[in-house]
């Protein structure tokens, strides 16, 4: 019997080809689009997860809090370095730890000379961690201040197929150099590890890289990640007791000093490590809702997919009304005919569901690129995964073939061959599921625009200074009077060069990032970033003086001078003036600084963040690491990017020989910080292209299908004297019509998706009318589009053809 069925399935699928087609490769648009966010979904869950000793890692944060109501009010994840070994020997529950810091150094192996970002660790670090080594012990790796430890690509950077290990690297950071010997060669930390590195360097040696000799007792200085290794059967809970007396112990002075000053309380907490990756408690990081917002695409897709399904389904349903009365009268019953339709969409389905993984199998590079990610369809085959397929063929078959099959088989065998049964194109469930299907693709197409119009806002805006032609020169110097020696050396070499419009120092990533500080005002807290600059900065960066004078070039002479913005003469009040100094001298910086100019605001950080008081100072900071001139912004000719680069890297082997030139394009470093929103506005932009085919395949199916039904009426309305015209405005009339009302329904829902979404940005475009009605305009021209030729084909017809069988 399920042969029979089988072969009649079969037999009318190749009888109808168009109908079969199109319900077949819109299933498979729907579920291949499934498949890729599963995978990118599934991706983001699985971060971090393949530590042998996940359960029980976790990160060591400062957790700020309002005393009154004990409400969380901020979190950090950097740690003072102390507190690591500290914590090992008063909390109990706590076994071992390992502290995180990154860098910048230069390593040599031979005339090999490469920038390199080091990472800094305990010795307990790949006791802790699970990445596979391939040579070396995990316990003695990092046991000497002169051992490292190279990933495997490293290593192969550097020694090709040789063995790495007892090799000798020279390792260059700050003002120190020395020799390193390779004990240990792990696997390249997997993609799915919010851990990254290339090179691991004893934590030993972080006062020689960060040029402090004190850092290592400073517990005022919230440094780094601390992570942590709980005893078994621990939890944070049972840890939480003695991480509050620690913190009180260390602490309590300066917490109680900050509640007298207005400021929250703060203690320590557990994260967990499998948690670090979506935890939006802290910046830079996505957050479930990623997640959520792109199943909730995938599902949507899907659902115009099996809606196409079905209206196909039940539209080609009724053209087998005589069919199904002859079966009946033939002495078929009604669950015989129930398994013949659920046996043909199943076997559709089926189909589709192969189609699918094929399609997501060929097209997974591209959506690699997209995504920023390194998928393989193999990762989702295995048992839930397999049982999630099996269950998407079982219910899109079940409820596509169900529906006609049931309305079908419940009418009397002559009523069918009569021809009084009627399905698909006028029902109201067709109406409501067009409807429906167009609906989420105008949701999904307004949401794509508004997407595109906010980055293309952000990519465009105009930052406030001349970020275009403007390259940003890594010092690689960390040492301040070093890192001023380099500079003064490669900008006399650069300005022999011709090519050169103006070049200045910036102690940090100025448009990107820059570090923030506090001072009292009156009683207020005024926050604020500051940048140790040079006296030409302001020129080459073109920032416009709106009051005061720029800073001198007379070497020494601005000792105690900055520069402020707009937003930071607002946070000083009404009683500022140029000139004076910020408080009393005696109380450090910035109270013994006058502020002896005003530039224009800008946005000295991305525009994920609004604009914040900033000051701009030529002369020495207390904290000798806040005076070096760790980056060279240098503008120069406009087009002619290579040869400029060019030009630089060649004065900058005459000012710094022994250090890789490391460069890069303001506009560039600025794109990237958006990568992650056209990331986004790309994936939104394919999925509403691809639910609006889906829809007007949809619909091309459903038109063909009424079209055929009223051949003889229309064949009748042309010998009574209706134009083409005419009859194509009643063949697209219905469909426009419904596409409106979809329209009417999507419109408030996109509206309130993307004010939410939106609202995330403090500069932002503004949502209005036109956007709306151009999704109104473009959903009906594309259905017209998609339905024309049969409506034309129809319009056009000799009514003879339509009528000579009556």
């Amino acid at each position: 019997m399920i042969e029979s069925y089988l072969k009649t399935a079969v037999r009318h699928i190749r009888k109808h080809k168009g109908q079969a087609f199109l319900k077949i490769f819109g299933l498979s648009l729907g579920i291949s689009s499934c498949l890729f966010i599963y995978l990118f979904v599934a991706d983001e869950l699985s971060f971090d997860d393949f530590h042998e000793n996940g359960a029980a890692l976790y990160r060591l944060v400062q957790i700020q809090y309002d005393e009154g109501s004990g409400r969380d009010t901020g979190f950090q994840e950097f740690i003072p370095t102390p507190v690591g070994p500290e914590l090992l020997r008063t909390v109990p529950d706590a076994v071992r730890q390992s502290r995180f810091v990154t860098g910048q150094g230069v390593v040599r192996s031979g005339d090999k000379v490469f920038g390199e970002t080091l990472t800094l660790v305990d010795p307990g670090f790949l006791e802790m961690f699970t990445f596979p080594l391939i040579a070396g012990d995990t316990r003695t790796a990092l046991a000497d201040a002169h051992n490292l430890v190279l990933t495997r690509s490293t290593a192969t950077k550097y020694f090709g197929d040789e063995d790495a290990l007892g090799r000798t690297l020279a390792v260059d950071f700050g003002r120190s150099s020395r020799d390193f010997v390779v004990t240990a060669v792990v696997s390249d930390p997997p993609r799915n590890s919010s851990l990254r590195f290339t090179i691991l360097v004893p934590f030993d040696n972080l006062p020689a890289a960060a040029d402090d000799a004190r850092i290592l007792q400073d517990w005022g200085r919230w440094f780094c990640p601390l992570f942590v290794l709980l005893r078994p059967g621990a939890t944070p809970a049972s840890a939480a007791p003695a991480l509050d007396r620690f913190c009180r112990q260390h602490y309590g002075t300066a917490i109680d000093d900050g509640l007298r000053e207005g400021r929250d309380a703060f203690t320590f907490g557990l994260q967990s490590v499998r948690d670090m990756h979506l935890d939006t408690r802290f910046a830079g990081v996505a957050g479930l809702s990623t997640s959520y917002l792109l199943s909730a695409i995938a599902l949507a897709i899907l659902m115009i997919a099996c809606v196409n399904f079905t209206n196909l389904s039940i539209g080609a349903a009724s053209s087998r009304s005589v069919e199904v009365g002859v079966r009946k009268v033939l002495g078929a019953g009604r669950r015989q005919l129930l398994r013949q339709f659920w046996s043909e969409t199943l076997l559709a389905s089926a189909i589709a569901l192969l189609l699918a993984l094929l399609m997501t199998e060929l097209l997974l590079p591209e959506f690699n690129a997209l995504a920023g990610k390194e998928l393989a369809l193999a990762t989702f085959f295995g048992g839930a995964n397999g049982l999630a397929l099996l269950a998407i063929v079982l219910v899109t078959g079940v409820l596509a073939g169900g529906y006609p099959a049931a309305v079908m088989t419940s009418f009397p065998p002559a009523e069918v061959l009569k021809g009084k049964l009627r399905m698909g194109g006028g029902s109201a469930l067709t109406r409501v599921l067009v409807v429906v299907q167009f609906a989420l693709s105008v949701t999904l197409g307004i949401s794509a625009v508004l997407l595109g119009r906010q980055v293309g806002f952000m990519l465009n805006k105009d930052p406030g200074y001349a970020s275009r032609d403007l390259v940003v020169v890594l010092t690689q110097e960390i040492e301040p009077l070093e890192s001023e020696r380099v500079y003064r050396r490669f900008r006399n070499e650069a300005l022999r060069e011709g090519r050169v419009k103006g070049i200045a120092a910036s102690g940090r990533e100025f448009g990107l990032f820059l570090p923030r500080s506090t001072f009292d005002r009156g009683g207020r807290e005024v926050h604020f970033a500051f940048d140790r600059v040079d006296a030409d900065f302001l020129a080459t960066m073109d920032l416009r003086l709106i009051e005061g004078r720029d800073f001198s070039s007379t070497a020494g002479a601005e000792g105690d001078a900055i520069i402020v913005n707009e937003r930071f003469v607002e946070a000083l009040g009404p009683d500022f003036r140029l000139g004076e100094f910020l408080g009393d001298p005696s109380r450090g910086f910035p109270y013994d600084r006058r502020v002896i100019g005003v530039v224009a605001d800008c946005h000295f950080l991305p525009l994920q963040s609004e604009i914040e008081p900033l000051v701009l100072y030529a002369g020495e900071h207390p904290s000798p690491r806040r005076n070096t001139f760790g980056r060279v912004m240098v503008r120069v000719e406009p087009g002619r990017p290579q040869e400029s680069l060019a030009a630089l890297e060649s004065a900058w082997k005459k000012a710094s020989p022994d250090k890789p030139f490391l460069a890069t394009f303001q506009d560039d470093a600025l794109a990237g910080l958006y990568g992650r929103e056209r990331r986004w506005s790309a994936i939104v932009h394919y999925a509403s292209g691809l639910s609006l085919m889906l829809a007007c395949l949809g619909i091309f199916g459903l038109t063909s299908i009424a079209l055929s039904r009223r051949e003889k009426e229309m064949g009748i309305r042309k010998v009574l004297g209706a134009g083409a015209g005419r009859i194509m405005a009643l063949a697209t009339r219905e469909f426009v019509l419904l596409i409106s009302l979809a329209n009417a329904v999507a419109w408030p829902v996109a509206y309130v998706i993307m004010r939410s979404v939106l609202s995330d940005y403090p500069y932002r475009i503004t949502i209005t009318i036109p956007y709306f009605i151009l999704a109104w305009v473009a959903s009906v021209l594309v259905a017209l589009i998609t339905i024309s030729y049969l409506a034309v084909r129809v319009a056009f017809r000799n009514p003879v053809d339509s009528l000579r069988y009556e």
